[in-house]
């Protein structure tokens, strides 16, 4: 099973979709960014609360009863969350002053996925027992004001972004006097701008 995620795998998909292994990593690592959203999710649900609850041992433990009522899927997501950062944090500082490809440690980056993938399971079930009150307070005083900021700079990404492709396609525009060019610069706009409202809107309905 572990062959399946390997660096030769890994490698294998890069020739078949005709791009390189660091393109490939980036797949990969996007694969695991759409796993640990799709288990965050997971235990957010019903299912999750009431199949998980009680059949794991010392799930008991992980249980805290909020005023709107049970929260042990926020709790949950947390600690994911947590754990997801915590080894990309880890993996940050394995890459710190790698200069070139040649160093083993880009090997790493590249490769091990099997390794890197038992130990992000690895962290996830451990970040299950942690205490409650460690979890809170880190949702609290890291989570929220982190997720603040993230939401910062993805305005600002996001702003010139549009500035950027506005511009090019109104310089194109008044080169070759193009009807479609106006179009399109309409149409990015308003992409941009539904895009930025539903950015703003969807972690406002979540904190709420």
């Amino acid at each position: 099973m572990l062959c399946c995620f390997g660096q030769a795998a890994c490698r294998c998909f890069g020739n078949i979709c005709g791009s390189r292994l660091s393109t490939a990593s980036r797949i990969g690592y996007a694969l695991m960014f759409l796993l640990s959203s799709s288990l965050s999710w997971l235990f957010l649900t019903d299912w999750a609360i009431k199949n998980l609850q009680g059949s794991i041992p010392g799930s008991a433990y992980l249980h805290v009863t909020c005023p709107q009522g049970k929260c042990y899927g926020v709790l949950a997501v947390t600690r994911i969350c947590l754990a997801t950062s915590l080894f990309h944090l880890l993996l940050a500082l394995l890459m710190l002053n790698t200069k070139n490809s040649r160093d083993w440690r880009a090997s790493v980056q590249n490769g091990f996925w099997g390794f890197k993938l038992i130990s992000w399971a690895g962290l996830v079930a451990g970040a299950f027992f942690l205490p409650n009150e460690f979890v809170v307070a880190w949702r609290t005083y890291v989570d929220m004001p982190g997720a603040a900021i993230f939401i910062q700079i993805q305005f600002l990404l996001l702003i010139d972004c549009a500035y950027a492709t506005s511009e090019s396609l109104m310089e194109a525009y008044e080169g070759t006097d193009d009807k479609l060019l106006c179009v399109c610069v309409l149409l990015v706009l308003t992409y941009k701008e539904a895009l930025s409202i539903l950015e703003g809107a969807v972690p406002i309905s979540v904190l709420k």
